[in-house]
């Protein structure tokens, strides 16, 4: 009757050690979302913190320093999120680079509605004037694309369309959902 009491407390022992008994939130992965200002602004992340559960809904809303406006967030995978405020959900650690614009330069933005993917070739969102830059777009896998619907009016359906860089240009990717397979 003793040796069942002792080796029930050893392996109650083992087992805490071990994290094999009770509280295992120890276990719960968090997702990271840090993002470069680079002195141009300040960042609001709602709700604050910086490291999320699964699945949260993080509000990013830029606050940029006088005589610079907010374009963009251009993301470490190369895609950009110029709504603002930025809705985030964490799946993963997400890092990315504010962009604001100045004199002498133009922004490019396409508004997704947070529903898919832009990114520049080249990247960044600021250019030069005379710069070149291709547009890439990733849908949802239920949506299909059907083009950039511009400021002017103008629907781009092509599959990557190309800007010259003379004006500020901003757009908004037109999606529609795909029906059911035939």
């Amino acid at each position: 009757m003793r040796t069942k009491a002792l080796l029930s407390g050893v392996y109650l022992v083992v087992f805490s050690l071990l994290g094999c008994w009770g509280d295992d939130s120890n276990d719960k992965t968090k997702y990271s979302l840090s993002l470069d200002t680079q002195g141009v602004a300040t960042v609001t992340l709602n709700p604050p913190g910086g490291s999320y559960d699964p699945e949260t809904l993080v509000y990013v809303t830029t606050t940029p320093e006088l005589s610079l406006e907010f374009v963009q967030i251009l993301w470490e995978d190369g895609s950009a999120s110029c709504d603002h405020p930025v809705r985030v959900q964490m799946k993963e650690n997400k890092s990315g680079t504010v962009v604001c614009t100045s004199a002498g330069t133009y922004a490019l933005r396409v508004y997704t509605g947070n529903m898919a993917l832009v990114w520049f070739d080249p990247p960044g969102g600021v250019y030069a004037p005379g710069t070149v830059v291709t547009i890439t777009c990733g849908c949802p896998s239920d949506h299909g694309y059907i083009g950039i619907q511009w400021e002017d009016g103008t629907l781009d359906r092509d599959d990557q369309p190309q800007v010259t860089m003379d004006a500020d240009k901003t757009g908004n990717l037109d999606i529609e959902p795909l029906g059911p397979p035939e």
